[in-house]
Order: C-alpha cells, then structure tokens, then sequence
C-alpha cells in the first residue's frame, strides 16, 4: 500500500490523478484549485477538500 507524500508514516487513501501523488484524508487539498484539471468531476481530493472547507465534512 501506498503512504502518504507528507506523512510516511500514514497510508495513502487518496491518490491525486492529476500528478499521480499519494496523500491520506488529513493531506486531502486540491494542489491546483484554479488551474484546469480534466481529472476533477471524479477527483476524491477535490470533493473531500471541498466539504472540509464548506464544513460539510464530517
């Protein structure tokens, strides 16, 4: 299993597709949220981020 690119330690339960880089749920932030990425309609970090940020996390 895959762990995390900030925290080794952690496995990695979130993959970015964009970059193909590997974060767990405390890492999940969108690296680029104003440029184009083809990969965001299906893109779990992005919708994790996004309900963090707008409290509908949990």
């Amino acid at each position: 299993m895959a762990t995390c690119v900030n925290h080794p330690e952690k496995p990695a339960g979130l993959v970015c597709m964009k970059y193909q880089i590997h974060v767990c749920e405390q890492c999940a932030n969108c690296r680029d949220p104003q440029l184009y990425c083809k990969h965001r309609t299906a893109c779990t970090i992005w919708f994790v981020a996004k309900d963090s940020e707008n409290g509908w996390g949990d």
